[in-house]
């Protein structure tokens, strides 16, 4: 855990330590996190589901196009306990059949956008019985106990189980609203940072680069794919593969979205689904604007052909390369 204090300084006044307000209920945190699943992750899918031991779930996402992500949120300290009730919807999730879990999710998508319902039913279309269905699981709370962490790498590293914890710390400005401070701990080999040792085989991230080059050979963007990493190599970014999609990072910090690749549309053979995050990338490329990047990489989400992927990457690797550029002057 890192101990944390915020203080308000107005321009010329006296710096005011901000007193530390954490969410009163859990339900708070939940709500909190509904209204912006960005503070643990995009791609909010169901929220309180229930398994088939009548247990609830927290919140269930779609992590990059390929993987289903538990979210268990808990409003006191997170202590390794919550790891072992982690792992237990995690394995509940993945004994369910695909006509299980399509059925439970029902409920859910009932009243979710068509985008949402749309990114299940290609997730549940890909997956095969010689594929293990993509988990993981994210612990939310406002602080984490040191054995929790030390279980999550240990799974990370030798189970290749990624499990990821979120912080998140809330003070009350002078104004009276509430300043919610968030910190995630990172738990896979392929996101640490590059020039680190992450103690898990280099083997895991070459068999999903195995995995996604199938998928991509599979929708008819084989060579696309190869030319996208051939234009991206030299960029500043990091290409994190899983099974049916890449997630494009900040190569010194791999857990972080600037954009994703996809290609999980079966039944859309020749079209992939391109995203990525305005404010993602102006967090770490500071001297770009939304503008310039608007312009540059076009409407997004997209689908796009082989091509229209390759014009894509051509673009925001000439963008980036600016903004790092722009940086360093």
């Amino acid at each position: 855990m890192v101990s944390v204090a915020l203080w308000s300084a107005p321009h010329g006044g006296t710096p005011h330590r901000l007193p530390a307000s954490p969410p009163d209920t859990e339900a708070e945190l939940e709500n909190w996190v509904k209204s912006d699943p960005s503070l643990v992750r995009d791609g909010l899918v169901a929220q309180q589901l229930i398994f088939r031991t009548r247990e609830r779930l927290d919140l269930l996402c779609i992590e990059n196009r390929s993987r289903w992500l538990i979210v268990e949120l808990k409003r006191d300290r997170l202590a390794r306990e919550v790891a072992a009730q982690a792992l237990d919807y995690v394995s509940l999730l993945a004994d369910m059949s695909r006509e299980e879990l399509r059925s439970r999710l029902q409920p859910h998508l009932d009243a979710a956008p068509q985008s949402t319902r749309e990114l299940v039913d290609d997730l549940l279309a890909a997956e095969t019985d010689d594929t293990p269905r993509e988990l993981g699981a994210v612990i939310v709370g406002i602080s984490a106990d040191e054995p929790l962490l030390r279980i999550t790498r240990y799974l990370a590293d030798h189970h290749m189980m990624p499990m990821a914890v979120v912080e998140l710390q809330a003070f009350t400005s002078p104004s009276g609203d509430r300043v919610i401070l968030r910190e995630e701990t990172g738990t896979e080999a392929d996101a640490s940072p590059a020039g680190t040792d992450s103690g898990r085989p280099s083997l895991a991230v070459e068999e999903r680069w195995a995995k996604v080059h199938a998928s991509a050979e599979s929708t008819g963007f084989g060579a696309a794919l190869h030319r996208v990493e051939e234009v991206l190599r030299d960029s500043p970014v990091y290409l994190r593969p899983y099974t049916w999609s890449i997630m494009i990072t900040p190569p010194n910090n791999r857990t972080r979205y600037l954009g994703v690749i996809g290609f999980t549309g079966k039944a859309e053979a020749g079209t992939a689904h391109l995203s990525y995050g305005v404010d993602a990338i102006l967090e770490f490329f500071p001297r770009l604007t939304a503008e310039q990047i608007r312009t540059a990489l076009g409407e997004s989400p997209i689908k796009a052909s082989p091509d229209d992927l390759i014009a894509f990457s051509e673009r925001l690797a000439a963008l980036l390369a600016e903004g790092a550029a722009a940086g360093q002057a």
